[in-house]
């Protein structure tokens, strides 16, 4: 995976470029998608390809929107619905990639190239149906909830969650408060479940799915660049200001680190990876008061995190709080249980400290010999 990063002459940015191997180039004077309607998605979605490829090629792109099937304002929502999902996963063939690394892969996002491979993170395929949906004239959106994004489509009278990781099935908000741990107070508030129209949150969502990916090729200046567009397209999205701080935290830059995380905690205090970094923050810096009190909350915000108990196992073991400790060695045992160093980490303890097991386990050295421990990291 490599990043390449140049000034190019677009919105006085200094803005940025991708060089992707499975998207063919065809020069920098590709024709734009023509439409007499406006097409506020699709206009955002070819400046970001024109911002970022070195030689963008938008006739994919415009195929599909081309070929996207005029659907009768008659039919009912779902039905509509199912429409653009079917051009979407049956004509075109593109799979949902749902699989852990799906955010690691650059061709998941930008949705010429998840064309172009016929696979797509949740970003890229929102993308694509909010293009089909834009061509019908329908009243569709972009809707946020923790570390994922889906469309909801609206008409007069109601609107429906449309599930693009499982091929365009309809869920209630029910769906996403229960799996996803959402509180009450956080949709009131407007953080999440909210129908997002602009398309300048789209813009947001994908360059900060870029950003996620450049971290991982290890081109820090480069997420660096892509969070800040990010969030000048969509201020108070929690998501880019709290990764950007990670970057800067890389970078050494520890006060723009603290600064960056407590902004984007005051804007959203429901955002789960910045209260763990609020706490991995306050642990570096020899509070560890403050740091317990952010795995704790982080704990709370997710309780399906092994991270976040291991972090804070860790933190009271040091503190001299062994039992304690072994209680969370156990919650991520329930969490995971072939995690085969948590297994050996919590024996030791209850030796050392005669403390008794609540959490039947698997002998870690036969997970060792099948080769199915699972690693979970604390940082």
């Amino acid at each position: 995976m490599i990043f390449h990063a140049q000034k190019l002459k677009t919105r006085s940015l200094t803005s940025l470029v991708i060089a992707v191997g499975t998207v063919c180039a065809a020069g920098a004077n590709a024709a734009p998608l023509s439409s007499n309607q406006p097409a506020p998605y699709r206009t955002a979605l070819e400046q970001v390809i024109n911002d970022i490829r070195p030689q963008p090629r938008l006739e994919t792109l415009q195929k599909f929107v081309s070929n996207t099937p005029k659907i009768p304002q008659s039919l009912k929502l779902e039905d509509k619905a199912l429409r653009i999902t079917k051009y979407i996963f049956k004509e075109w063939n593109i799979e949902a990639d749902n699989t852990y690394q799906s955010r690691d892969r650059r061709d998941n996002i930008l949705p010429d190239s998840v064309l172009a491979v016929k696979r797509g993170h949740c970003v890229g395929l929102t993308a694509l149906f909010l293009l089909a949906a834009e061509k019908n004239g329908f009243k569709a959106g972009l809707v946020r909830t923790p570390e994922h994004v889906f469309p909801r489509l609206c008409d007069e009278k109601k609107c429906i969650n449309i599930e693009m990781l499982r091929n365009g099935e309809n869920k209630d908000d029910a769906y996403y408060i229960e799996n996803l741990s959402i509180p009450n107070e956080a949709i009131e508030k407007g953080l999440y479940l909210k129908t997002l129209h602009s398309s300048s949150e789209l813009t947001a969502s994908i360059y900060t799915g870029l950003g996620y990916v450049a971290v991982g090729g290890q081109q820090l200046d480069l997420a660096e660049l892509f969070y800040r567009l990010a969030m000048q397209n969509s201020p108070n999205f929690a998501d880019p200001i709290s990764n950007l701080a990670g970057v800067l935290a890389a970078k050494g830059d520890m006060s723009t680190t603290r600064n960056l995380l407590e902004a984007a905690n005051a804007k959203n205090p429901y955002h789960f990876p910045t209260t763990l970094n609020l706490g991995i923050y306050h642990q570096k810096q020899s509070a560890p008061d403050k740091a317990l009190e952010f795995y704790t909350r982080a704990t709370q915000l997710k309780p399906t995190s092994a991270q976040a108990f291991l972090l804070r196992a860790n933190l009271l073991r040091s503190q001299g709080k062994p039992r304690e400790a072994l209680m969370d060695l156990e919650r991520i045992l329930i969490i995971q249980p072939d995690s085969c160093e948590i297994i050996e980490q919590r024996d030791e303890l209850a030796n050392q400290f005669r403390i008794a097991r609540s959490v039947k386990t698997k002998d870690p050295r036969e997970l060792k010999k099948q080769g199915r421990c699972i690693e979970i990291r604390a940082q």
